[in-house]
């Protein structure tokens, strides 16, 4: 199970632990077979993805609850995840869909301090040099914060993280992140 989180992380360290994954196993990625492949071209969250629970929607002015929940994560594109003025994604390529969270477009206006997106479990038995590559956008502007590569190897009660992510606020980035540990 992997998951991907909005956490702290240090600046200096995670943007060498970040280019040092790149560095040593972008070139793997072109020698395996991939054994999995999703993406959000449908339009939702695909099955089996897990989205964590509902966050509570929030007065605009006051931050206090509304006592009405919505999902963090959902589906659009670049001009759905900046409804709200504040989350500018680059739209590349153009109109494509993706998964987004963001805490102060409609019908949000949330606290999402820590929300994480999951794949489904995955059985790396008789498997080798594991690794997933992936495109992402993180931005901590607006007391945002970098993201996270997360592994569970308890069916998601706990969590160990295997690489940061941090924010690039004017571009996507392509990542390769080793998992070869949960072999």
């Amino acid at each position: 199970m992997a998951q991907y989180a909005i956490a702290p992380a240090a600046k200096a360290l995670a943007q060498k632990q970040v280019i040092e994954s790149i560095d040593k196993y972008q070139p793997a990625q072109n020698k395996g077979a991939c054994i999995r492949s999703e993406d959000f071209e449908g339009g939702v969250i695909p099955a089996g993805w897990g989205i964590g629970p509902q966050v509570e929607q929030q007065d605009d002015n006051t931050g206090v609850g509304l006592g009405t929940f919505v999902d963090a994560w959902v589906v659009g594109t670049a001009a759905d995840a900046n409804n709200g003025g504040y989350f500018t994604i680059p739209d590349a390529p153009a109109g494509n869909l993706f998964a987004y969270a963001n805490d102060d477009g409609d019908p949000c206006n949330c606290d999402m301090t820590n929300v994480g997106l999951e794949t489904p479990s995955m059985d790396f038995s008789g498997l080798t040099e594991m690794a997933v590559s992936f495109r992402g956008y993180v931005n901590d502007n607006f007391g945002g914060d970098d993201g996270a590569v997360e592994v569970s190897t308890d069916g998601g009660t706990t969590y160990t993280m295997v690489a940061p992510i941090i924010s690039v606020e004017t571009a996507w980035q392509n990542l390769v992140v080793d998992l070869s540990a949960y072999d």
